[in-house]
């Protein structure tokens, strides 16, 4: 059986696209978790200079079309189960992010020896990304 052809609000995608990497600059920016987030990475003040003498543009892009495509995703969950309400939109959201991205980004602790502090800030950031987003494509479905 086939899903069905899911009815897609494209400016609600874009507009939650552009609200998530306004989101992610401000995260991972000195004013929120940058500098811990940094420390834990272990990316000091050399490794940053290098990451910006490569440039950081083509980064950004690829952010994005992740992102959007993360964003289109996530708006054919909110058709499905015809998420009409902010509160609709963020407990699905919740949801997968508990069932796909938090048992997926534990490997990282598990495996790679990255702490629970680098884990709470990266799920963390993906957990409000998503509630937001699916927010967004709820009421503007």
């Amino acid at each position: 059986m086939a899903l069905p052809v899911a009815d897609i609000n494209g400016w609600a995608v874009l507009v939650s696209t552009i609200v998530g990497m306004i989101l992610g600059g401000l995260w991972y920016s000195p004013v929120l978790f940058g500098n811990i987030w940094a420390r834990l990475s272990g990316f000091g003040k050399k490794e940053m200079q290098a990451a910006k003498k490569q440039g950081m543009a083509w980064r950004y892009i690829g952010q994005f079309i992740f992102l959007l495509l993360s964003t289109y995703v996530l708006a054919h969950f909110v058709d499905y189960v015809s998420a009409t309400s902010a509160s609709a939109g963020a407990s699905l959201a919740f949801w997968l992010w508990l069932g796909f991205i938090l048992p997926l980004q534990i490997g990282s602790v598990l495996w790679e020896n990255k702490s629970i502090k680098l884990l709470l800030i990266n799920t963390g950031h993906y957990l409000v990304l998503m509630v937001i987003a699916g927010i967004i494509l709820a009421i503007w479905a």
